[in-house]
């Protein structure tokens, strides 16, 4: 989380560091519903679409800290507070407004979304104005927006140049220095319906600045070249989203940035020693090669083609194209897809699986072909010409020599539909249960199976052709766990657990054909049990916490994703599918007398203390000596529940190492614990998460 952050906060400061703010705004107005006409068609990225009431009503009652850990929430305190003592007032202003986010109150994504008056509901985007980002949502409540925006300017004293155009408030907040050469300026604009957050700069005349606020509209805009419905009739993409990456306007800013507002722009920004740089090694003969290669690779498209919720459920398949405008290129491509298995193309029956389609006997004539592409292309550029004569040492046909075992090969999947580790005294890092099925498609599985007689380690053992199994002597592999392989049809699997015997039979009936080129899946259903691993004694208590921490957040995710490349006649695709159950949350009756045990460091439970919570407020923990006799640790307390966690304030505390000493009274401190893997009867408390004195304490109901 906490390098997530760093990246994004990096990534902005980038883009800011490269646009600039000078003169005052004419009165301009927009038309928030038709959000496209805002959008230059010279945009070299765009992503927009809108947002259904469902998807509204859906995604807004999921918790708003979602995917997150008590440990990385702790990352982010620590790095929130780096900004907070660096006396920068930016760094101030901008903490504010993510404590809010996160703010205990706020328990949902609705709670959290009204509370900064910003809506789910309706049109979207984010798209490039020139070389600045632009985004662009709705808003439902203008004075709440600006309520949040004021209290953060007071909190941090960092103020901004305000203006109000028409119904528009807007305010810029210098983030250069004072002499710099440009002005650089972070707005936010603020309507009745509508909110954009952009950058602007000293370089940009007034024209540039309206369009990019949306006060006025770009002469030539998006919907002039229809570009965002091609592509929705072209992939069938829906109107919940749909975007772009146009690497050929990227390149042509750098070959011929005259040609788009995105490299005049950049013009104005890059050094001259680097410009200089670029027109040396940027000969004409290279900006008409790399011109051509663009063209060949133009995009990066991505989109839904799906989006729905039915019955509170969610399902969805978002599809991406990296577009290649080169048949022969796209034609060796699609002629090396080979066979995923089906049960290595769906998650919601298993943990994980990973496939790969892959016609071996193909796979060598494609990459040379390939290879003559490249090597024999007409190229005036010497930086090409070079890597020609590299490529020319290095000939794939050699391929052929390492691949010969291998011919018939379609395709193999791999599939975990559960797994178990021995507890207790007996834990170790070895499951002694696997419930797995390895499958290798084949023209002629029986050759495939007659390999495993060339392998010492299976002492020579041969796999009937009549479909029975037999079972394999792997080394290394628990005694526990039986691993048998058998012909099934077109398939050579191996697996271990009888009760498989279902997806067998499917296999035995599955016939070849080309479907993908690989795919991976997982089902955060079922992924609680990789956290039942005993990592006890090889890892530490930190990661022992952080097991229990991973299976909460597992937990709150009821979803499973699929993900499948393929080839085309469009280029490289990659389909991504994924379902949602709404999320589930059990409510947690705190009063109650509980029975207490710590995670130790070999991650097993450890009895401790009982625990007392009253209905008033109050509670109170004893721990006993081994014998029973006396009481060890004594603790009083004033608590609050804050929905994910509990703060607790010590009234009287007594320590005492053995019976025979007199207990050591402590001065009143303050407690605060993270709520996990909560049920109704048992949850676990986190103390102090991501620090060297973490600990983990599950309480059990009496």
């Amino acid at each position: 989380m906490k390098k997530w952050i760093l990246v994004v906060g990096l990534a902005l400061v980038g883009v800011a560091a490269a646009v600039t703010w000078k003169t005052q705004f004419d009165t301009r107005s927009s038309d928030s519903n038709d959000l496209l006409a805002y959008v230059p068609a010279d945009t070299v990225y765009f992503f927009g679409g809108e947002s259904s009431q469902e998807l509204a009503d859906f995604f807004g009652e999921l918790p708003s800290n979602i995917g997150s850990t008590p440990t990385q929430a702790a990352q982010l305190d620590a790095l929130l507070n780096s900004w907070d003592t660096s006396n920068s007032a930016p760094g101030k202003f901008f903490k504010f407004l993510v404590d809010k986010t996160r703010q205990p109150q706020y328990q949902t994504i609705n709670a959290l979304l009204d509370s900064f008056g910003v809506s789910f509901v309706g049109p979207y985007a984010l798209y490039s104005h020139g070389i600045a980002p632009v985004l662009r949502v709705q808003i439902k409540s203008k004075s709440t927006f600006d309520g949040v925006i004021n209290e953060a300017i007071a909190d941090s004293g960092w103020i901004p140049q305000t203006q109000t155009v028409e119904e528009k408030t807007i305010r810029l907040w210098e983030i250069s220095s004072h002499d710099a050469a440009v002005q650089l300026y972070f707005v936010i604009s603020s309507g009745n319906d509508d909110l954009t957050v952009t950058l602007v700069s000293s370089n940009d005349d007034d024209a540039t600045k309206w369009e990019r606020l949306g006060l006025t509209k770009p002469a030539n805009d998006i919907t002039t070249t229809e570009e965002i419905a091609q592509l929705q009739q072209r992939y069938n993409f829906t109107d919940a989203m749909t975007g772009f990456i146009h690497f050929e306007r990227i390149a042509t800013a750098f070959l011929h940035p005259e040609k788009n507002t995105f490299g005049q722009q950049l013009q104005l920004y890059l050094p001259e020693d680097v410009k200089a740089d670029m027109n040396q090694r940027l000969t004409p003969a290279c900006r008409k090669d790399f011109a051509t290669l663009a063209a060949a690779m133009p995009r990066f498209v991505v989109g839904y083609d799906t989006l729905d919720v039915k019955n509170k459920h969610l399902s969805a398949h978002l599809n991406s194209v990296w577009e290649i405008n080169n048949s022969q290129v796209t034609q060796e491509l699609k002629s090396i897809r080979g066979h995923i298995p089906q049960h290595a193309l769906d998650a919601s029956d298993k943990i994980a699986y990973f496939g790969v389609g892959l016609s071996f006997d193909k796979l060598t004539p494609a990459l040379t072909n390939l290879w003559n592409l490249f090597v024999n292309a007409d190229y005036s550029c010497e930086q090409l010409i070079q890597a020609q004569t590299q490529a020319r040492e290095t000939n794939p046909a050699m391929l052929a020599m390492f691949l010969g075992m291998t011919q018939g090969i379609e395709g193999l999947g791999l599939s975990i539909y559960d797994i178990e580790w021995p507890t207790g005294e007996a834990a170790t890092l070895s499951p002694n249960r696997v419930s797995a099925l390895l499958s290798i498609s084949a023209q002629n599985p029986q050759t495939v199976a007659g390999l495993t007689a060339m392998l010492p380690m299976l002492g020579g053992i041969q796999i009937p052709a009549d479909g029975s199994a037999v079972t394999l002597a792997l080394p290394m592999v628990p005694p526990s766990i039986t691993v048998k392989a058998a012909i099934k049809g077109k398939h050579l699997a191996v697996y271990t657990d009888d009760a498989l015997a279902p997806q067998l039979a499917a296999l035995e009936n599955e016939t070849l054909a080309a479907n993908g080129l690989y795919s991976f899946g997982v089902n955060y259903r079922r992924f609680e049990a990789f956290t039942k691993l005993n990592i006890g004694g090889f890892a530490g208590a930190q990661s022992c916490i952080a097991q229990h921490e991973f299976a909460h957040m597992f937990a709150s995710m009821p979803m499973d994703i699929n993900y499948l490349s393929d080839a085309s006649d469009h280029g490289m695709e990659a389909r991504i599918g994924f379902s949602i159950d709404p999320h589930q949350s059990t409510q947690l009756s705190l009063p109650g007398s509980y029975q207490l045990e710590f995670l130790n460091d070999q991650c097993e439970w450890e009895k401790a203390g009982v625990e007392s919570i009253q209905e008033n407020g109050s509670g109170g923990y004893i721990e006993q000596d081994e014998a029973a006799q006396c009481a060890l640790y004594e603790l009083e307390y004033q608590w609050v529940q804050q929905i994910d966690r509990i703060n607790l304030t010590t009234t009287k505390e007594l320590l005492r190492d053995t019976c025979a000493d007199e207990p050591e009274l402590h001065e009143p401190s303050e407690y605060s614990c993270f709520l996990l893997n909560v049920t109704a009867d048992q949850f676990q408390c986190l103390y102090d998460p991501g620090t060297p004195d973490a600990a983990l304490y599950r309480y059990t109901r009496q």
